[in-house]
This record gives C-alpha cells, structure tokens and sequence, in this order.
C-alpha cells in the first residue's frame, strides 16, 4: 500500500516539475564549426517551442495539401483519378458501344455481299426476316 501511494507521489511530483519548469526558457544557438561565430540564436521556452512546432507542423500539412490538391501529383493518390476521369471513361464506353454496333452492321452488310456475289441471296426470305425483325423490336 506505502509503495503505490508512493510511485503516485512521485508521478505527481514528476507533472508538477514539468509545468513548473514550463516557463523557464533555453536558447538555441547554432555556431560556426571552425570560427564559432554565432549564426542563429533563438530564445525559447517548452511552451514556445511546443508552440513553433505545432505551428511549422500545420504550416507543412497546408503546404503538402496545397500542392496535392493545384498540381497533377493528385493523380498519383489512390483513387483521385477516377473521380477526375470519370466523364472520360463514360465517353469512351460510349463510343465503344457505338464501334461494337458499327461493326456488327458492316459484318452484316459484308455477310450479304457475299451471298449476293455468290448466288446464295434470296431477297424474298431476306425481306420477310428484316420485317419480322423490325416488329419484334418495335413491341
């Protein structure tokens, strides 16, 4: 029992050095290797620099957004291109429908023209079985 009020003790100790030490500030230098000379110097403390991270965060993520949403990388994501293309695809589904009916009527004319050319048309069976078509469609 001493021992868990104990370790609660110490991880109440451990949070209140933590938010007591929230406001002390630290610097950040960078120097020059060979001649020390100080080339950025920033003054910080944990709040600014949870703060400055935070920040350059969103500032990364609107960033990477931006340009995945302005510029043709979106069509390298999953699943964006085919909302993109959509109206493409339904055009070209169009036209093959229409070149499948276009040469299925040219295998028609080409399969007469050769019955014809051969003597093995007979025009009277043709006409009655294009009119017996016709009314089945028409129903």
């Amino acid at each position: 029992m001493k021992h868990r009020i104990k370790n609660n003790f110490d991880k109440l100790s451990k949070a209140k050095n933590l938010f007591k030490n929230i406001k002390d500030e630290f610097i950040f230098v960078i120097y020059q290797d060979q001649t020390f000379e100080t080339k950025f110097s920033l003054k910080l403390s944990k709040i600014r620099f949870l703060l400055l991270a935070s920040l350059l965060f969103l500032i990364s993520v609107a960033v990477s957004s931006f340009i995945i949403v302005f510029t043709p990388i979106k069509y390298y994501v999953p699943g964006m291109s085919d909302s993109y293309n959509r109206s493409d695809y339904i055009k070209l589904v169009q036209l093959k429908n229409k070149l499948e009916e276009t040469n299925r009527a040219n295998e028609i004319y080409i399969n007469n023209l050769k019955q014809v050319l051969t003597g093995e048309f007979h025009a009277d069976k043709k006409i009655k079985d294009q009119n017996e078509d016709q009314i089945d469609t028409t129903q």
